[in-house]
C-alpha cells in the first residue's frame, strides 16, 4: 500500500480531485490517499482544520500528517507506512507513484521545497 497526504481546502476541490485522478490511474499498486479535506466527503480531517500558520488553510497538515498517517495506519492496517508522500493538490502526477515511493529512503524524512527561505533545524537552503 503507497500512502500519499495530500494538502488542500474548500476552494481546491476540482485541482485535489484531479490529483487523486492522476494519481489513481497511473499508479501499479493500491494507494491510500490521506486528505487535509477531502474533497469526496468535503470535510476536513480533524488534524488539519484551522491550522492556517502561513500561506494555506492546510499548512500545519504538512507537518503532521507524517505522525498522524502513522498512528492511523498503525490502528487501520496493525503497521505504520514505511514511507508517506505529501502533495499539494495544484500537482498532478504523470508517472506511477510507486517509483517514488521506491526512491525514498526508508529511515528518513524527505521534503523537496522550491524557493524555500530561513533556518531549518540549523541548515539554510541552498
Amino acid at each position: 500500500m503507497i500512502h500519499v497526504a495530500i494538502g488542500s481546502e474548500p476552494d481546491q476541490r476540482i485541482a485535489a480531485l484531479v490529483l487523486d485522478h492522476t494519481i489513481r490511474t497511473r499508479a501499479s499498486r493500491p494507494v491510500e490517499i490521506h486528505w487535509s479535506w477531502d474533497p469526496h466527503g468535503a470535510a476536513w480531517n480533524p488534524m488539519a482544520e484551522g491550522s492556517r500558520i502561513a500561506g494555506t488553510n492546510f499548512s500545519a497538515w504538512r507537518w503532521l500528517a507524517p505522525r498522524v498517517v502513522r498512528g492511523w495506519a498503525e490502528l487501520r492496517f496493525q503497521q505504520p507506512p514505511e514511507r508517506l508522500i505529501y502533495l499539494d493538490c495544484d500537482q498532478v502526477v504523470l508517472a506511477d507513484i510507486a517509483e517514488l515511493e521506491a526512491a525514498l529512503p526508508a529511515d528518513k524524512d524527505v521534503a523537496v521545497v522550491v524557493g524555500a527561505e530561513g533556518n531549518f533545524n540549523g541548515k539554510t537552503p541552498e
